[in-house]
């Protein structure tokens, strides 16, 4: 009971976000990826995500200690859920003890304070400086890529509120009310939990040893959780074409986004140059620049009569390489 109280005054002074306050008791039942678990309260059973901290995907560098180091906190203690955001499945939970599980995973450098939130905790913006400044975690690893800049890069749903919205209208659940049913009837009780549970399903236990494998698996996840979602929750999908850049200049030891074209100049465009590969097969970004002096090896090529000398040109990336 004691703890119980510590935990109401601690709701009052440490969060001032604006939501639902809803004290729940649970455990965790499964843990999903660093900021994403499943759990089991008196009033509330299912997938949740962790209000205001943004952990590497499973595929990004440190995603998968991230995910472990949740796992490890969460293990056979008592949660307190003190707020919760139902629209996004969103809530910030405390241990027994009083300290905020969402403060420990980007105080100790496994997670970023979610800038993309409407009202980000200043306590979170604060810990994750402290753990930058201290290279915890993550934050040893030079040219790290934000979650939400990794997510946009390879056209990655994060379940927001956009969906959320769209099934609020969708026939499927209007037909689902007719005849008295909801979508609880169902495997999953709501988008953002059939898409986490059926992405990890479809991209659990591979490793991406490199930058097209990653690129792989990420989009057949992706893909796989939306064709059974949609399916199940009526959501459609508006089709667009793709558009590509007439070229992107980039330096000699980095290429142009994946989805992009790199073409012979004159032609310019602004685009993202991506570093090729790193050791954990990811790419990450870095901005246009061009060699000082010589022949610019950032033009792209067609042949590698458009190289300089000792350089060929890479059919793939259609740049000139050593």
């Amino acid at each position: 009971m004691k703890y119980f109280c510590m935990t109401l005054c601690l709701f009052f002074f440490l969060f001032t976000d604006t939501a639902v306050y809803s004290m729940d008791l649970c455990r965790a039942s499964n843990v999903i990826d660093g900021d994403s678990l499943t759990i089991k309260c008196q009033r509330y059973n299912g997938i949740i995500g962790l209000y205001g901290v943004d952990a590497p995907e499973l595929t990004q560098a440190y995603g998968n200690e991230a995910k472990n180091y949740l796992f490890n906190l969460v293990k056979n203690k008592q949660l307190i859920i003190i707020s919760m955001f139902h629209k996004q499945k969103k809530a910030s939970i405390v241990f027994e003890n009083g300290k905020s599980l969402n403060a420990q995973l980007i105080l100790n450098g496994y997670a970023w304070a979610d800038k993309n939130e409407r009202s980000p905790s200043s306590r979170y913006l604060k810990f994750e400086k402290e753990a930058r400044k201290s290279k915890k975690g993550l934050w040893a690893i030079e040219n790290n890529v934000q979650p939400w800049v990794y997510r946009l890069r390879y056209n990655l749903a994060d379940d927001e509120e956009k969906v959320l919205n769209n099934l609020e209208t969708s026939k499927f659940n209007q037909e689902q009310k007719k005849h008295g049913h909801s979508s609880q009837s169902n495997k999953y009780s709501n988008y953002s939990e059939c898409f986490y549970a059926e992405y990890s399903k479809a991209v659990g236990g591979s490793s991406a040893k490199t930058a097209s494998g990653a690129i792989i698996n990420l989009k057949i996840g992706t893909s796989v959780a939306q064709t059974i979602c949609d399916a199940m929750f009526g959501v459609k999908r508006k089709t667009t074409k793709r558009k590509i850049s007439k070229a992107i200049k980039c330096r000699s030891d980095y290429t142009c986004r994946i989805g992009y074209m790199c073409m012979k100049k004159p032609y310019r465009s602004e685009g993202i140059c991506v570093k090729r590969v790193d050791k954990y097969g990811i790419q990450s970004f870095d901005p246009p620049q061009a060699d000082s002096v010589g022949p610019r090896l950032d033009e792209g090529c067609i042949s590698s009569v458009d190289c300089p000398t000792g350089f060929r040109c890479d059919p793939f990336y259609k740049q000139c390489v050593k």
